[in-house]
């Protein structure tokens, strides 16, 4: 009961799927199946696809909705300050603290494309950051 289904979508078999979801009682925490953001900066898929804005996903209107899912999580990200963390706590658990690499240099993902980076993130028995053990 912590959730509520504000989205779904069916996939390419017709099952439907849960897309997006809200945190009930007021907290500021959302859950997606796909990426708003994507629309606006994503080309490759899929392959050999316009790049003149006929593909749907690159339309005006399709880009205005990226725009305005942007804007909404970040004005709910601005107006909660319900954690209490200080500076160096949050920076301690921020995602930053990680690091970053690039997808098609990770084992397993060396299909990704140039652009795409991902998040190493080790068994919770260790404490190791770097992720160097997984680099192709």
């Amino acid at each position: 009961d912590f959730w509520e289904v504000l989205a779904t979508n069916v996939d390419l078999r017709g099952k439907e799927f849960v897309s997006l979801v809200q945190a009930r009682n007021g907290l500021p925490f959302y859950a997606t199946q796909f990426h708003p953001e994507k629309n606006a900066h994503e080309w490759e898929w899929p392959y050999h696809a316009p790049v003149n804005g006929t593909l749907p996903v690159h339309t005006s209107g399709a880009v205005e909705v990226s725009n305005r899912f942007a804007k909404f999580f970040v004005d709910q990200t601005r107006s909660f300050r319900g954690f209490g963390f200080s500076e160096e706590e949050f920076w301690n658990k921020s995602i930053s603290s990680w690091p970053l690499h690039l997808a098609s240099k990770v084992k397993g993902l060396e299909w990704a494309g140039p652009h795409m980076e991902v998040y190493y993130f080790p068994p919770l028995s260790t404490s190791k950051r770097s992720g160097a053990d997984l680099i192709v």
